[in-house]
């Protein structure tokens, strides 16, 4: 058959070696502008194969087939007879995107007597790899000769290489086009996101302005606490039961308690607490919340609202901070009880639930067993609008002031964190609000407590302890406590004078704290006491908690951390538990 077309002539690159030196060499000529790139492929395709052209053909909106995107030596006329029905193209299926397309003899396909381009153009053989665009078939890089060809495996890879740079060039195109809409996109809602950067920005002003507070305040306002905590019930200890003088030092101890609190509060927003975690049952801490005079107070407070508590008898245990969690069922409690306006209901429940991997409703959970605390009312609900802000710090619907600081959610939302866990809150506006919360479970049994302290079944018998404080006031208070509980304790102000002590003669326990200016502090106190004496026994007193500190001080050794201030129970427990450990 004549050639009426196609009459390309090109260097023929004969061996396998030639052409991929070629496909090699392409990649330094492809550039930033990728429909130009897509032209040298097509160019450079032609070349490698010495074909008669090259074309680049793209499937059609119903996948079903090829229409013309580009080409190279294509001769005139070419484009507008290619989507004739019968085309060759139009009729060539794709199979997969790793077969390529091979037809080494047109003349022997039904193709040859159908087609007005193989007739016209004399074309005898065609060679093909599809086009890929995530992972799905968009088009065909084929060469097209005007002489019959027995194509070789290497070919076909070559094919392949050429096939994926124009892959990569259509991925580019594709991240270009989605980074224009998003430009556009971002570009339409500039004002509004400015906006919303101002607000966060002021909210984390807010933050910080607390935390630095916090942090500034906290050591020497936990060392005040402790007077009006550690005092008071060693008064309350050594008074005898009639005495009219217990009433008010119960009072006064109560109040440093709620302040103690307070300052927590402002250390956990700042993310400086740590929770002292042991194995609990939620129930317990459920029961121990009902029984409190908060939960008293708010039942006094509000007679109408029926309180539920639903406890599952079953219940896994948790591992976490039992103070930590009381705070949070008590700040959602109370919140639910100012939701309901007049009569309704307050349910407490807890239940075991298994996490499943492919449950999507809770895709930031890890799959296992978890313990579920859900807190429900009946009340005003939450507006949709305000769901996504509840959790933020100062975000409050209450009088400041009067029924809430905006605190009390941000609070309930970094414990649960700091718990890993998750919370999950639905509400609908004049009928109901739930907040469910996901513990992770555990196997082990709970940390025993007892519920009954006597105080002298945890005296000491005139084991030396050292306390290193540099407040002489929690030196005075501390000295005190431990002369109470039958220890021989002695005090120093300074890390530097700790060692000296531990230099001359041994000590059984030492209570550190952490935070001391001006010198070293707790932890490189610890650091040189243990050079001494690599066994030395200590427990880390602190109400600052810098996270990295205490972790290094307990990962050398130290065996317990107390947080201040610390109750006489809380004392008397921990030096008889590190002492016999």
């Amino acid at each position: 058959m004549k050639n009426s077309g196609l009459n390309f002539k090109q260097k023929n690159y004969s061996t396998f070696s030639e052409k991929i030196a070629r496909v090699a060499n392409l990649f330094h000529l492809l550039g930033v502008d990728c429909k130009k790139n897509i032209d040298i492929i097509l160019e450079q395709t032609c070349h490698i194969f010495d074909g008669a052209c090259s074309l680049y053909c793209r499937m059609d909106d119903n996948q079903k087939s090829l229409k013309l995107l580009a080409g190279y030596k294509i001769p005139k006329g070419f484009d507008k007879i290619f989507d004739v029905q019968d085309s060759f193209f139009r009729k060539t299926t794709i199979k997969d995107k790793n077969t390529p397309v091979i037809f080494s003899d047109l003349e022997n396909t039904p193709f040859f007597t159908i087609d007005p381009i193989i007739s016209k153009y004399n074309l005898k053989s065609c060679l093909g790899f599809p086009v890929t665009l995530k992972n799905k078939i968009i088009g065909l890089l084929c060469i097209l000769d005007i002489k019959t060809r027995i194509f070789t495996t290497q070919e076909v890879h070559c094919i392949q290489t050429l096939a994926a740079s124009l892959t990569l060039e259509e991925e580019r195109l594709y991240i270009e086009n989605e980074r224009l809409d998003l430009q556009q996109k971002a570009c339409e809602a500039k004002e509004k996101y400015l906006l919303f950067l101002e607000e966060k920005l002021k909210r984390a002003e807010k933050i910080e302005l607390i935390s630095t507070v916090a942090g500034g305040v906290a050591h020497d306002l936990n060392n005040i606490l402790s007077g009006l905590v550690s005092y008071p019930e060693l008064l309350l200890i050594k008074l005898p039961p009639d005495s009219p003088f217990k009433e008010y030092i119960s009072l006064i101890h109560d109040a440093g308690l709620k302040a103690a609190d307070i300052v927590h509060d402002l250390l956990t927003l700042t993310r400086r607490g740590i929770p002292n975690q042991i194995i609990i049952n939620l129930n317990k801490v459920i029961y121990e919340y009902v029984k409190g005079s908060a939960h008293k107070r708010l039942e006094k407070n509000h007679p109408q609202i029926e309180f539920k508590i639903n406890s599952a008898e079953d219940l896994l245990n948790i591992s976490g901070s039992p103070s930590h969690i009381l705070k949070v069922i008590m700040n959602l409690v109370i919140n639910a009880a100012e939701a309901v306006k007049g009569k309704g209901t307050v349910t407490i429940e807890t239940f075991n639930q298994y996490i499943d991997m492919n449950s999507n409703k809770y895709d930031t959970l890890l799959e296992g067993d978890y313990v579920v605390l859900r807190i429900m009312d009946d009340g005003d609900g939450i507006p949709q609008k305000d769901l996504n802000r509840i959790f933020e710090p100062f975000y409050t619907k209450k009088q400041m002031g009067l029924s809430g600081s905006g605190l009390g959610l941000f609070v309930v939302w970094n414990c649960v964190k700091d718990h890993m866990g998750y919370i999950e809150v639905n509400s609908k506006k004049n009928e109901f609000t739930v907040f469910e919360l996901y513990f992770p479970a555990t196997r082990k049994k709970a940390d025993s407590d007892p519920n009954d302290f006597f105080i002298d079944n945890f005296k000491g018998s005139g084991q030396t302890v050292l306390v290193v404080d540099d407040s002489y006031e929690q030196r005075k208070i501390t000295l005190d406590l431990l002369e109470m509980l039958g220890y021989n304790p002695s005090a120093v102000s300074s890390g530097k004078a700790a060692v000296a002590v531990l230099e001359k003669h041994p000590i059984d326990v030492i209570l550190l704290d952490m935070e001391m200016a001006p010198g070293i502090d707790g932890l490189e106190t610890y650091k040189r006491i243990l050079k001494i004496n690599p066994i030395q026994k200590a427990i880390i007193a602190t109400g600052l908690s810098k996270n990295e500190k205490i972790k290094k001080a307990l990962m050398l050794g130290a065996g317990h951390y107390i947080k201040k201030p610390y109750t006489i129970k809380k004392l008397a427990c921990t030096l008889k538990n590190e002492l016999t450990s």
